[in-house]
């Protein structure tokens, strides 16, 4: 629901708002909490209207850590370096508040990896590609999708059809994902140097 969604906002504002005001430090772990949830909060419906307002608590939290930020994502947002830098920390948080694997498209936790991983610098995926390769590799093999299906074999026709369509539409989903973070030439650079 909108309505919770922006009360979170509110919320993680206030909190980088008032360490802001009175200059403390909010420590490593209630960032992460706080980057934690401005990453589901990215997974949110478009027409909730939270991007431009999360870009702003990103660009307030980095300043409260000396953390610049760099240039703008294929998700429109300034990719912020404070995301890179609790990459490690964060994407296994997310994989975990998840149901287990495999996700559908309508998961929250499958929306919030899919917005972290396009807010994420390439190359700082591609640094910490052995966290995220993991993730594809479930959700694009067979493996992942026959076992749900197994579960309940007395699935009715049209059950089976609709778990087949998921299992495309979450395999199309990270398609796309995939070729934006291995189309950038930072990736690459990555990769190659390690």
């Amino acid at each position: 629901h909108s309505s919770l969604a922006w009360a979170l906002l509110d919320a993680c504002s206030s909190f980088t708002k008032c360490a802001e005001t009175l200059q403390c430090n909010l420590g490593e772990e209630f960032t992460i909490r706080i980057l934690l949830s401005l990453v589901y909060l990215l997974g949110c419906p478009e027409e909730f209207g939270l991007v431009v307002h999360i870009s702003v608590v990103l660009r307030d939290l980095s300043s409260l850590h000396n953390v610049k930020q760099n240039s703008s994502s294929s998700a429109g947002l300034s990719q912020n370096s404070l995301l890179d830098l609790y990459f490690r920390q964060l994407l296994p948080k997310i994989a975990l508040t998840g149901p287990s694997f495999p996700w559908k498209c309508s998961e929250p936790s499958f929306r919030a990896m899919d917005a972290f991983l396009r807010c994420a610098n390439p190359s700082t995926i591609g640094g910490n590609f052995d966290v995220v390769a993991p993730f594809f590799i479930h959700h694009l093999s067979n493996s992942g999708f026959k076992k749900s299906e197994d579960c309940d074999g007395n699935d009715s026709s049209n059950s089976l059809q609709e778990k087949t369509a998921e299992e495309y539409s979450v395999r199309i989903s990270l398609m796309s994902l995939l070729q934006a973070i291995l189309s950038d030439g930072s990736f690459d650079e990555t990769i190659e140097s390690e």
